[in-house]
C-alpha cells in the first residue's frame, strides 16, 4: 500500500525549476497557494514551500474575495431568497432546480473563459 502523504523531510526543497515556476504562476492566482491540486501537479513539493514561494513573489489568489467564509447576514439571505423565488415564479421551475442549474452554468462559463 502506498502512502499518500510523505514526510516534509522526504520532499524536494531545492529552488523551483522553471517548469514548476510556470505552473505556480498560473495556478496560484486561480486556486490559492494551499490548493490540494498541487499534490498532483507537484508531488515532490510541500504546500509549505509553495506558500512561501507565493508570499516571496507576492502572488495571491485573485478569487479570494469570492471565496469568503464569512457568515451570511440576514439581509444577504433575504436577497438570495427573493431572487430565487422571483426566478422560480418566472421560469416555473423549482427553486432547487434553478440553484443547481445556475451553479452548472456558472462553472461552464468560468471554464470557457480560462
Amino acid at each position: 500500500m502506498t502512502r499518500l502523504r510523505r514526510k516534509y523531510e522526504e520532499l524536494d526543497h531545492s529552488p523551483f525549476s522553471d517548469k514548476e515556476v510556470k505552473i505556480l504562476m498560473h495556478e496560484i492566482p486561480k486556486h490559492g497557494a494551499s490548493w490540494a491540486g498541487f499534490k498532483r501537479l507537484l508531488p515532490n513539493r510541500s504546500l509549505t514551500d509553495i506558500k512561501a514561494f507565493a508570499k516571496e513573489n507576492n502572488i495571491s489568489c485573485v478569487n479570494s474575495s469570492l471565496k469568503s467564509h464569512k457568515v451570511w447576514t440576514d439581509e444577504e439571505n433575504n436577497l438570495v431568497v427573493t431572487v430565487i423565488e422571483a426566478l422560480s415564479q418566472k421560469l416555473k421551475r423549482e427553486p432547487k432546480t434553478i440553484c443547481n442549474h445556475a451553479y452548472l452554468v456558472f462553472n461552464l462559463r468560468k471554464k470557457s473563459h480560462e
